[in-house]
């Protein structure tokens, strides 16, 4: 990727940056919940809409069920049944529609059940979004999953679109009193960089693992993909204030997490290779 440095001025302070960074996730929300939406409408109306099924039960309830009542009336339903070529074509008929029918309701009941999990992930979101409203600048005991978690959660929509498998391999480490609101962003904009990274890979699964571990009294939390990597020569700029490698970038999410983890007494790096993916690795202790 060509690098593209843009000249923009830091000049912000925490509190500013970080309510710029709640506007963002909160742009980013609506738009996720914007795509649910869309997608579900559209789900439903195609299954209110498929009238096959009712189609179906009329012909059972208006045609054929009639027919096996009026031999019924005669007392002859059993030879027509048995022995008549009508009648037991009308039961291979009958047969056939209710088994048709018993796979579209299965169907049905799998839309219905998706139709619920999305708007589940619509109440996650607005519920983390409640949290992160009054969240920034209150410090609290947690482990760091949480935080990680949550970004998952707000990314769900885009790593599902770009056919992205998330991957978790947390470890057990300590816990940190830590403004998890501030480490939301951070990790929301770490895998919403890796996703960027994965659009463009054709020729391999796209994955992108989120892991946690222990080292010398640190806790240790990365998220890696396999994406298009970083040039080499891009490393050192990278989390300069204005340098992006995408040509639709802003430049200021990653001089974000930067600033924000070294503002909480962490630090974050990156290793990565062109074409083969990134790891942002981010070091954190407690006070």
């Amino acid at each position: 990727m060509a690098p593209n440095q843009q000249e923009k001025s830091p000049g912000q302070g925490a509190g500013a940056r970080d309510q710029q960074a709640l506007i963002e996730l909160q742009s980013g929300a609506l738009h996720n919940i914007g795509n649910i939406v869309t997608v579900s409408q559209l789900t439903m109306h195609e299954t209110i809409n498929d009238s096959s099924v009712l189609e179906g039960i009329d012909l059972i309830l208006g045609e054929l069920l009639p027919t096996l009542c009026d031999h019924a009336a005669t007392g002859d339903i059993a030879e027509f049944l048995g022995r008549d070529e009508s009648g037991r074509h009308l039961l291979k008929s009958i047969n056939a529609l209710l088994n048709d029918h018993r796979k579209q309701l299965k169907q049905i009941s799998g839309t219905l059940e998706d139709l619920y999990l999305q708007l589940q992930h619509v109440s996650e979101i607005l519920d983390i979004h409640r949290q992160l409203g009054k969240g920034f600048g209150r410090r609290e005991r947690q482990p760091v999953t949480i935080a990680m978690e949550n970004a998952a959660t707000l990314m769900a929509v885009a790593l599902r679109r770009d056919a992205i498998q998330l991957h978790r391999e947390f470890e057990e480490t300590d816990e940190l009193l830590i403004d998890g609101a501030v480490l939301v962003q951070v990790f929301t904009n770490l895998v919403r960089n890796a996703i960027h990274a994965l659009v463009p890979v054709e020729n391999r699964d796209r994955h992108i693992w989120l892991s946690t571990s222990m080292e010398e009294g640190h806790v240790l939390a990365r998220v890696r993909d396999n994406g298009v990597g970083i040039d080499a020569a891009a490393l050192p700029k990278i989390f300069d204030y204005g340098f992006t490698t995408r040509t639709a970038g802003s430049g200021v999410g990653l001089h974000y997490c930067k600033q924000a983890i070294g503002e909480i007494g962490g630090r974050v790096e990156v290793t990565a290779e062109l074409n083969q993916g990134a790891t942002f690795t981010i070091y954190l202790h407690n006070a």
